[in-house]
């Protein structure tokens, strides 16, 4: 009934920061902000900010776990970002100080060699498939 008169409607901006990943069907409420580097889970429902490298999931959102450690993420921001835009390593352990105490880091830099063979396996496959 109200929605045509717009008396209930929020407005305010919606920002993705770079490097996020989305699952399928996440929904961003007016007002969200999503930092550097973040994961949201499938059906994930954000509705506030979050911080930089943040593992979401849920409804509402919340965080579930850490991307990297902070020395993946400065290795990772070497790679990415010139020196200027790059997090500091204080700044970083403020984050995990005040948000990922605790939590799991689920990013890795490492392939484990059993990884590289299922990668391997999974490539020739598509290669077949495709080619």
């Amino acid at each position: 009934f109200l929605g045509p008169t717009h008396i209930n409607d929020v407005e305010k901006d919606i920002i993705v920061e770079e490097d996020v990943w989305f699952g399928a069907n996440v929904t961003l409420l007016a007002g969200t902000h999503i930092g550097r580097g973040c994961i949201l889970g499938a059906c994930t429902l954000a509705n506030k900010e979050y911080p930089p490298y943040a593992v979401l999931g849920g409804n509402p959102a919340r965080i579930i776990a850490v991307k990297f450690s902070i020395d993946q993420i400065i290795a990772h921001e070497k790679a990415l970002y010139n020196e200027k835009e790059r997090f500091s390593k204080e700044y970083l352990e403020e984050l995990f100080e005040k948000y990922y105490k605790g939590m799991k880091v689920v990013g890795t830099s490492e392939l484990s060699q059993e990884d590289m063979t299922k990668l391997d396996g999974w490539r020739k496959k598509y290669l077949e498939h495709c080619c």
